[in-house]
């Protein structure tokens, strides 16, 4: 009896213990001063963003250290008209290398400029790590241009920033496309109709039946004189790229654009 009482006493001992070391600790939590008003007012509105995560498995210390380390990333990150100087560059020797078309270059150069003018100031040059989606959106809601010509900025701009943050590439300018939201933002205001085009939604190529054919090749007879009809015949014989075909155009001889159609020579069978 006497070790149970002992024992009895010992927990209740350890019970109001701990229950005046809570106490103390709330009056110490409800008394302390060492955060101004605006911190802790920055605080709670932390609090309630950090507690809208869901399954969330760090403190919001580790979510500021991971902010801090961001901010560390953008300020350090080179200026975004070098990104872009870099990224064309190696595009442009792609090209002389045969590597990549000339019509896939023109419009990233003719895009990407104009964004970067709009995005630095006339006594800032903003770097790289410091762009985000709103600045992005501003510049393309800014647009006098159609739907169309809208998209085609917006994909330049992704092919670019998806270039700077490769996560394979271990020199990469940023570690986050900020074109994202961009998309995102895009995606709700035209009713969840997504900007991007996915391989489910591109096109597949259209095969023209045998009167379409009849049809084609009759208006490139017609027009014989100006070279149609054997760029008509390389389209629907040779199984050239529309591209491929233009390029034929590009010819510097004049005479040499046009593809030469010689009559077949039908060789007629002797019998011995």
């Amino acid at each position: 009896m006497t070790e149970q009482r002992s024992a009895s006493l010992a927990m209740q001992e350890a019970v109001l213990k701990e229950q005046k070391e809570r106490e103390r600790l709330i009056r110490r939590e409800r008394d302390q001063t060492y955060l101004t008003a605006r911190q802790l007012l920055e605080a709670k509105a932390a609090f309630a963003i950090f507690d809208q995560i869901p399954d969330r498995n760090k403190s919001l210390v580790d979510a500021v250290i991971l902010y801090r380390e961001h901010l560390k990333l953008a300020q350090d990150s080179p200026y975004l008209e070098d990104c872009v100087n870099i990224f064309l560059a190696r595009k442009q020797e792609a090209v002389e290398n045969d590597h990549l078309s000339n019509e896939t270059y023109k419009p990233l150069k003719k895009h990407l400029n104009p964004i970067v003018g709009h995005l630095n100031s006339s006594d800032v040059r903003l770097k790289i790590g410091d762009v985000t989606a709103k600045m992005l959106i501003r510049f393309f809601d800014s647009l006098d241009v159609s739907l169309r010509t809208r998209r085609n900025y917006i994909t330049s701009a992704n092919t670019f920033f998806n270039d700077a943050s490769k996560p394979k590439d271990d020199h990469r300018f940023i570690d986050k496309n900020p074109m994202d939201g961009v998309y995102v933002h895009y995606q709700k205001s035209n009713g969840a109709k997504s900007l991007k085009t996915t391989s489910s939604q591109r096109k597949t190529p259209k095969i023209l039946q045998l009167e379409e054919s009849k049809r084609a090749l009759k208006v490139a007879w017609e027009q014989r004189q100006y070279g149609f009809l054997g760029f008509a015949v390389c389209g629907l014989f040779l199984g050239m790229r529309p591209s491929e075909v233009f390029d034929l155009v590009k010819q510097s001889d004049y005479w040499e654009r046009f593809v030469k159609l010689i009559p077949a020579q039908v060789a007629v069978p002797t019998h011995s």
